[in-house]
């Protein structure tokens, strides 16, 4: 009788076949419960930013959160690495790269209770206008565009509309890396570099260029991933359309490099005259919009064409590079260091990617080439071109949104670049390994504290928050008035918390009531009556505006010199009255 055996060879593939299966569900459950800790640490990150939010005035955020904040937060990122380490698919980098964006862009809107800023409180207002009336006429008009997807938001998902408002760009900011996965590349360290590298404070707020911005590098990202990928081109152009209709100063640049994208595609060569008379074009658009927006409304800007002859000119411009000041602490000076490096690292990792990544090398040329006529554009403008209607610290301001936007740009390569350089210096012995997570994680943590608003040694911040005591100073002015018409002087954060309250309750001509901080008469008679002329007349000037005979002024107790204007105010008005024990005092007057 024969037996028959299974041969030795057959034994040995079906072993190895249960170990790679054994090993495959090992890796499998690492990567589920490293993307678990990722959502733990993220819930517990807006855990601890819900935990002290606070409606009392407060220009940054950091002194009620907790010391171990940033250590979660590197945490957060470190996490993502080690799915890398552990090969994980890119849609699971791609979900836990978005909660560590989310673990910082949706801080502040936990933490400040009553909003942030003083734009959110006039975009809501009128979202709150088009939702009760359906129907709004915005100036600018193309503002609609973010009105009309906040409307639908609150109306198909009952969301409320103050959540619906102020989480809309940090959320959307924190799905821009699951987009950027569609992106082909040799390395999948870009993933989570690109939470490194995203310029996280312009996402906090919910404003229409912010919200601009992000559909635009969705377009972008979309145009590039659409190369290899098969992505319908609806989404692509529909992307570069919406943020062109929020904020055609947002959109412009990235619909412009959208079409060189596209012609790119066609060609195949980056050298194309289609190719290169879309980036100059792209270029030129952003002075061609100002030209035309002064021409349709005279005054509004005042060109410098003389100042191109002038020697001093090119060491004002936007080229003039300032090293951060000498301070005391190695944190501040940590910070400080990483944002005066910050455009160069974003110029030589993009360089890198030009360099190692042949199968997008001309698409990163082309960026690159974008991000560059973008900055000349915006040097071209610092030094040709003025705003009067803007506060003089914003006029500066507004040019560096275009060189955000070559930043934003210059993301994309960078993060290849940076993915190539991690996997390279992870591919040495444990100290170096050891060493370079340390360096990243410290990049993260400082990114984090400058992504928020923040305050020490080197930096100021003056942006303080709407504050209960406001809210209660605009309610108790209403009452006072008795239904008659009357005048607010009074910093941005009392005009916010009326607009909160009442809308836009009163304009006589083109003046509203309170004073609106963009370099307005009402809001120019406030500074001169906290300054150097808080007389009568001076305050009467108000009541001419407003169209009406009484004036109130609101001194918030942090303003500067405010013991010194309280004094002189008490003096003169006819009526003074205390918000929440001296928060804020309210002084009333009679005018003719």
């Amino acid at each position: 009788m024969k037996i028959r055996t299974k041969p030795r060879s057959t034994e040995r593939t079906i072993d190895s076949s249960e170990s790679d299966l054994h090993q495959d569900r090992t890796v499998r459950a690492i990567h589920l419960a490293l993307l678990i800790t990722t959502a733990i640490g993220t819930l517990f990150v807006l855990h601890l930013a819900r935990h002290v939010a606070t409606s009392e005035a407060i220009v940054t955020p950091w002194p009620l959160l907790p010391h171990g904040i940033l250590g979660a937060i590197i945490a957060l990122f470190l996490c993502t690495l080690l799915l890398v380490f552990t090969r994980a698919p890119s849609f699971i980098l791609a979900i836990s790269t978005a909660l560590s964006v989310a673990s910082i862009t949706t801080v502040v809107p936990l933490i400040y209770r009553l909003g942030v800023g003083f734009d959110g409180f006039l975009h809501r207002a009128s979202e709150q206008l088009l939702l009760t009336s359906g129907a709004l006429h915005p100036k600018p008009p193309y503002y609609i565009g973010q009105y009309v997807f906040v409307d639908w938001l609150v109306r198909a998902w009952h969301i409320p509309l103050f959540w619906a408002d102020t989480l809309l760009v940090p959320l959307s900011a924190a799905l821009l890396p699951c987009v950027f996965a569609l992106i082909p590349g040799s390395t999948r360290w870009k993933i989570p570099v690109f939470a490194l590298l995203l310029p996280l404070s312009v996402f906090i707020a919910s404003t229409p260029q912010s919200f601009g911005y992000i559909l635009g590098l969705c377009a972008v990202i979309l145009a590039i991933a659409a190369q290899t990928r098969r992505i319908h081109p609806l989404c692509v152009w529909s992307c570069a359309a919406w943020s062109l209709a929020i904020h055609p100063l947002a959109g412009l640049p990235f619909l412009g490099c959208v079409i060189s994208l596209e012609a790119l595609q066609r060609t195949n060569d980056w050298r194309h005259w289609s190719v290169l008379s879309s980036i100059f074009a792209t270029a030129c658009s952003i002075p061609a919009a100002f030209v035309l927006f002064g021409l349709q409304a005279p005054g509004r800007l005042v060109w410098h064409l003389d100042h191109w002859l002038q020697p001093d000119t090119w060491n004002i411009s936007l080229f003039t590079w300032q090293p951060p000041a000498s301070v005391t602490s190695i944190w501040t000076d940590w910070t400080q260091l990483l944002i005066f490096i910050f455009p160069l690292v974003l110029i030589l990792l993009s360089i890198i990617a030009i360099w190692k990544d042949a199968r997008c090398r001309q698409t990163w040329i082309l960026i690159t080439l974008t991000a560059a006529g973008l900055v000349l554009a915006a040097e071209i403008l610092a030094i040709s071109c003025d705003f009067p209607f803007l506060i003089s610290y914003e006029r500066g301001d507004y040019l560096n949104r275009f060189l955000l936007i070559a930043a934003l740009l210059l993301v994309l390569p960078a993060c290849e670049g940076l993915g190539r350089i991690v996997n390279a210096c992870l591919k040495r012995d444990a100290w170096s390994i050891m060493a370079f997570l340390f360096l990243l994680g410290g990049a993260q943590a400082a990114h984090a504290y400058v992504s928020l608003p923040y305050h020490d040694e080197a930096h100021a911040e003056h942006g303080w928050s709407v504050s209960a005591a406001d809210v209660e100073a605009a309610r108790w002015i209403n009452q006072n008035a008795h239904g008659q018409p009357y005048t607010v002087l009074a910093n941005q954060s009392v005009s916010a918390a009326a607009i909160s309250l009442y809308g836009f309750q009163r304009y006589a001509g083109d003046v509203f009531y309170y004073p609106v901080p963009t370099g307005g008469p009402l809001y120019q008679l406030f500074l001169r009556v906290v300054g150097d002329d808080g007389s009568r007349k001076t305050i009467c000037q108000a009541a001419t505006l407003g169209q009406s005979s009484s004036v109130y002024v609101v001194i918030d107790a942090y303003w500067w010199q405010a013991k010194t204007v309280n004094a002189e105010l008490a003096s003169i008005a006819d009526a003074t009255q205390r918000i929440q024990q001296g928060k804020d005092i309210i002084y009333r007057f009679t005018c003719p």
